[in-house]
Order: C-alpha cells, then sequence, then structure tokens
C-alpha cells in the first residue's frame, strides 16, 4: 500500500512532510529536524534490536536515511556552502524547502522564533551537525536575533538557546541562567541546561574526524583539547578506531569519553534516550553516577 521508505525521497535526498503533492510550488518539507530526529531514532532502535528486514539491517537503513537527512538540511534549509540558496533569497536560512523554492515561515505563522525553532527542534545528540561549522552557525543564529530585536525569546526560549549552544555554547548558557521561563513543548528547563553545560564543557562537534563506531562524536573545546566519545551498546566491549589514529576500548554498555589527559566511562546503558548529553555532562563535570527511577542520577564532584 505504501511506497518504499515511505516519505523519504531518494531523489531529493530528504523527506517530504506530505504523501501528496497538490501544491503548485510541488511538494514541501517544514522540520528538518523531526525527519532527523526520526531516522536517528531508527539507528537507536536498530542497534538495541539488531533487527533486520530481509536480510538488511535496521541500523543501517537508519544509518543511511539520517546522513542523507542531514545533510540535505546542510545543503538545502541553511546553505551551509552558501552555494545553494538562489541570489535573490534574502535570507541565510530557509524553514521550508518546497520543489520549486522557498519559505521563510511555518504552516501557522511568519514569527521568527518558530521558523528558526522549527528546523532545529527537538535538539538532542542527534542534532550534532548543526554544531558543524561553528561560524555558519552564528551567522544563521545572528540573523534570529537580529529579526527578534535580541534573545529574549518567548515562544522557543529552550531551544533557541540550545541552537545557540553550537556558535557560542557559553553565552548561551548565560542566557539560559538569566532567564526565568516556561520550558518549551516537549522540553525541559533539564534538559536546556544539560545540553548547554555539555557544549560548554566538550566544544564544539567536528564533522573532519570519525570513527568505525555508530555511537560516536568528537569535540574540540576552546582551548583546543579534543574529546573523544564513543557508545558501546553491545553486550561485549569493542575498540572504537576514529580516523585521526586515536583508538580506545569501549566496555559493553558504556559510554567512553577520551579526552586529550584522561579516559572516563559511564557503563551499564542500554538506552541513548537515558545516555545522550545528560551523560556528557556528567563525564564533562567529574560526576559519579547512581542509579535513579527511570533514568540516572549524578552527583558531580562539587557536591552538586
Amino acid at each position: 500500500m505504501f511506497p518504499f521508505l515511505r516519505n523519504f525521497s531518494p531523489y531529493a535526498g530528504h523527506s517530504y512532510a506530505s504523501g501528496t503533492n497538490p501544491f503548485q510550488l510541488g511538494n514541501n518539507q517544514e522540520s528538518s529536524s523531526e525527519a532527523i530526529n526520526a531516522y536517528a531514532g531508527l539507528i537507536r532502535w536498530g542497534a538495541f534490536t539488531d533487527q533486520h528486514i530481509d536480510g538488511h539491517s535496521i541500523e543501517e537503513l537508519g544509518i543511511c536515511l539520517y546522513t542523507h537527512e542531514v545533510h540535505a538540511a546542510l545543503e538545502y534549509w541553511y546553505d551551509w556552502d552558501d552555494e545553494t540558496h538562489p541570489d535573490n533569497w534574502e535570507r541565510e536560512y530557509a524553514s521550508v524547502v518546497w520543489d520549486g523554492g522557498y519559505a521563510h515561515s511555518t504552516w501557522w505563522t511568519e514569527a521568527a522564533e518558530d521558523t528558526y525553532a522549527i528546523n532545529v527542534l527537538p535538539a538532542n545528540g542527534g542534532s550534532m551537525y548543526l554544531g558543524w561549522d561553528r561560524a555558519r552557525a552564528a551567522t544563521v543564529y545572528g540573523e534570529l536575533t537580529e529579526l527578534t530585536g535580541g534573545s529574549s525569546f518567548t515562544e522557543w526560549p529552550g531551544v533557541l538557546f540550545e541552537f545557540g549552544g553550537f556558535s557560542d555554547p557559553s553565552a548561551a548558557l548565560s542566557l539560559f541562567e538569566e532567564r526565568s521561563y516556561t520550558p518549551d513543548l516537549s522540553n525541559s528547563s533539564l534538559h536546556t541546561y544539560t545540553m548547554l553545560t555539555a557544549l560548554s564543557e566538550l566544544g564544539s562537534p567536528r564533522r573532519d574526524v570519525v570513527s568505525d563506531a555508530t555511537f560516536s562524536q568528537v569535540f574540540t573545546d576552546d582551548a583546543g583539547e579534543t574529546h573523544y566519545v564513543a557508545y558501546n551498546p553491545e553486550d561485549t566491549a569493542r575498540t572504537v578506531a576514529f580516523s585521526d589514529g586515536t583508538e580506545f576500548e569501549v566496555p559493553a554498555e558504556t559510554l567512553t569519553v577520551s579526552h586529550d589527559t584522561a579516559t572516563e566511562t559511564v557503563s551499564g546503558l542500554r538506552s541513548l534516550s537515558r545516555s545522550d548529553l545528560t551523560d556528557l555532562l556528567a563525564l564533562a563535570g567529574g560526576a559519579t553516577l547512581a542509579a535513579g527511577v527511570g533514568g540516572y542520577l549524578y552527583e558531580r564532584s562539587d557536591g552538586g
């Protein structure tokens, strides 16, 4: 009844929000980040269940879709290399991509907060691509604050603080700590604080160093120190090799962060929905781990 991959177009390299094509400009997609989050979830589901369809790995399918969707978002929505948007397009970013054009709006408003947040939410460990080019992230975020007259966001403050964290995490964390606001829909103040603190501690995500593990990311902080993060969902230990020659062993069901000077681990993890950046925060802050109801509790070395 349904086409292969449903609403993902291998030709376009990204998903579409509608299964039909009733518009003059063709088909469209608004929230690239929602599609990316869906495929990040598919990767995790496939990795944890080791499921296959007709001999094909669900995890590898998720990796394929996630990779295409990320690069399409950077190319068509954010125009990361400044080669795609037409010369008469007045923005650094497009909130909706059509087959035959761009739009700076959402389906319910043209307010700037909504039109920028729609391609960030939900910000999480699958969103690291937004920080691959720190300067470009700063340009897009700067355009947002120019349109809104500053960073006193009212509609999506948590999500937009997280977006700002990809260009200047310390500044975004300061903005967060100065504000008292109602958390965004499907977000929490704890999540925003966790993500901004992790980015402040670990630095900017890099795309020039990759590994042979599905769940990994390399960061470089402002002091120039490199932090290698890798998670092993399997029930046996494995060695993770990075493209710059760095290698270290990651125990079973364990998240490992290797700094230039030390290596730390959080073990016994079976769900990236619980680990993700929360564990990165704990590791970066020198925390100890204790089992918690429905998740994990952390105690920092300073007693927090």
